[in-house]
């Protein structure tokens, strides 16, 4: 009797990363029990249990270069990200494009060229280790707001303070009320005074 167990990689070192089909990305794991790799660079927060996932950025015509961010927004503890590129010269060499370890909400923004493989690095500070998020986005429409950041709540990371959360009522969802509250608030009408 032969017993035969298969086990899907843990993504815990570069030669398992989970690979990222397109854009936008979500994964939600625990990275409880991840490693890091002997030699496994560490390049900010002191970075350890660490994830990986790979990406390589879609090919166009003219090519398009396009803002691409990967963040740790709906994680539990404080995270580390760090974005690798694998350029063409000289081949399987990595180099860092970025690294941010910023509390549970990490983020790193870098220009993808068309064609070209990216490994991103997460894991948490210090070794932290639990529900880990990873989202990955493009800036579309090219506003400096990647598509991902621009439909968390409505919410512009950089806008003035006179602009309206689409969560009015601060209950974590837009529901109807909120869109009414935000409906009236636009069309109140504005009034105008002339300088003398």
């Amino acid at each position: 009797n032969i017993d035969i167990t298969l086990r899907r990689a843990n993504p815990d070192c570069l030669e398992h990363s989970v690979s990222i089909g397109g854009l936008p990305f979500a994964d939600t794991r625990s990275n409880a029990g991840a490693t890091t790799a002997p030699g496994e660079g560490l390049p900010c927060g002191n970075m350890g249990a660490t994830v990986w996932y790979e990406y390589t950025a879609p090919l166009s015509s003219p090519p398009a270069y396009n803002t691409t961010s990967v963040d740790t927004v709906g994680s539990s503890f404080n995270t580390a990200v760090a974005v690798y590129s694998q350029g063409v010269s000289p081949p399987g060499i990595l180099t860092l494009v970025g690294c941010k370890a910023a509390g549970s909400e990490s983020l790193v923004s870098f220009t993808a060229a068309p064609g070209w493989r990216y490994y991103f690095q997460i894991g948490g500070q210090q070794g932290a280790a639990g529900p880990l998020t990873v989202n990955v986005s493009h800036d579309t429409d090219g506003d400096g707001y990647t598509d991902i950041q621009e439909t968390r709540l409505g919410e512009n990371p950089t806008a003035p303070c006179n602009i309206m959360r689409a969560d009015v009522d601060g209950d974590h969802a837009v529901t109807i009320l909120d869109m009414t509250v935000l409906a009236n608030h636009f069309l109140e009408p504005v009034t105008q005074t002339t300088a003398r």
